[in-house]
């Protein structure tokens, strides 16, 4: 979602007003928010509303509990995010009702097939994040405190709620959960995302960016259709857990992740966001320090209180 560069300011001036940030760490996110846009002319106070969205609300679920005090805001789009930061280092220096500390301020990002470039940074672009934070799928706990704006280290955060660890909570959640009107089950899944690997434009159009990603494995990367091959021979080897985040590197899966379905039509509309944040209390509950969003948050409340 596009935004004009007014409404960037008063989106940045209500994020740095909120006197709810104070003495926290503020992590702008991607995330819809088109019912609060509509009415920023008419009440900016709506922007209070954006820690209640569903992206904001599934990170700050993420973290282990005695460390939820960081304030994370729906921001729209990855360039709208990276508009936000900026206007709120600029705006921060004049500002005396503000109530932020820039060095408090974090971005969390989508890593995408497309490279967004970032001015006025230590890192030129997304790709040149992602290359430092991680190696191999594995996050980089030594480079965590260079950076301030994050890459996910999957293609998209919807990647982090199809992963094969999740399966038994699938198989256990209050309402079944279906895909393509069967019973989730996550290897079709994988499957079903495999084979339709040709249809992806994006993976068609950055096929370049998706082999460098993919360059330290044992797939054939030489084109989309041996790479396909590759995906399906692994993942009939049983090699899941590695497979499938080789396969999250590189190709479009927020679609698959909205096709999950529930046989309730009164649940429908907060399904997957209820779903998402059953999602969030399973990591929250790991505390696993090797899994991404979980070391990023604990480094950005770990900088922010001065705790190492």
């Amino acid at each position: 979602m596009s935004f004009t560069s007014e409404e960037i300011e008063i989106f940045a001036r209500t994020v740095m007003e909120s006197r709810r940030i104070k003495g926290k760490a503020v992590v702008l996110c991607e995330g819809h928010i088109s019912t609060i846009k509509e009415n920023i002319r008419q009440s900016p106070t709506m922007y209070r509303k954006l820690e209640q969205m569903p992206d904001a609300n599934f990170y700050k679920a993420c973290l282990p509990k005695n460390m939820r005090d960081s304030q994370f805001f729906n921001c729209g789009d990855r360039i709208a995010v990276l508009r936000v930061f900026a206007k709120l280092h600029e705006l921060n220096q004049e500002n005396t009702n503000s109530y932020l500390e820039t060095k408090n301020l974090f971005a969390l990002i989508d890593l995408d097939l497309q490279i967004a470039t970032i001015n006025n940074y230590r890192f030129s672009n997304t790709e040149e994040i992602f290359e430092d934070l991680y190696e191999q799928l594995k996050i980089k706990h030594e480079n965590l405190e260079n950076h301030v704006i994050f890459t996910t280290g999957l293609i998209y955060k919807e990647a982090y709620f199809l992963l094969p660890e999740l399966q038994e909570l699938f198989n256990n959640y209050k309402n079944p959960i279906f895909f393509m009107g069967k019973r989730l089950n996550l290897e079709n899944l994988y499957i079903c995302i495999i084979k339709e690997l040709k249809s992806d434009e994006n993976l068609k159009s950055h096929f370049d960016l998706a082999q460098k990603r993919l360059s330290f494995s044992n797939l054939d990367i030489n084109s989309i259709s041996n790479l396909k091959m590759s995906f399906l021979n692994e993942i009939n080897r049983g090699n899941n857990d590695h497979i499938v985040k080789l396969l999250f590197l590189v190709t479009q899966i927020k679609d698959y992740w909205e096709m999950f379905y529930t046989t309730d039509i009164l649940l429908e509309k907060q399904f997957r966001e209820q779903l998402s944040l059953e999602i969030a209390r399973f990591y929250s509950e790991k505390d696993d320090d090797s899994f991404h969003l979980t070391a990023i948050f604990k480094s950005i409340h770990n900088r922010t209180h001065k705790l190492r």
